[in-house]
């Protein structure tokens, strides 16, 4: 994605410092911190989208074993965050 547009956002010095802090830790710029923050906030895919993905993922044939093989694996990633 081309980046081509500037936008100007004030902060206080206290947010501004915390918010440097955080792209170090995360290891990306302040811009690339914000731009992440914006996306996941407000550009988050539609119902549509999502439902379409949903059902574009459950359409593909993938094996994935017999189920007790795939129900331990599920169960590995159940209630934890990506």
């Amino acid at each position: 994605m081309a980046l081509n547009k500037r936008a100007e956002i004030l902060f206080s010095q206290e947010e501004l410092e915390a918010l440097r802090r955080e792209a170090t830790r995360r290891g990306v710029s302040l811009g690339e911190l914000v731009r992440d923050a914006v996306r996941r906030t407000y550009l988050k895919p539609s119902e549509v989208r999502r439902r379409a993905a949903i059902k574009w993922i459950i359409s593909q044939e993938v094996g994935v074993g017999p189920w007790g093989e795939a129900k331990k694996l599920v169960g590995r990633y159940v209630d934890k965050e990506p």
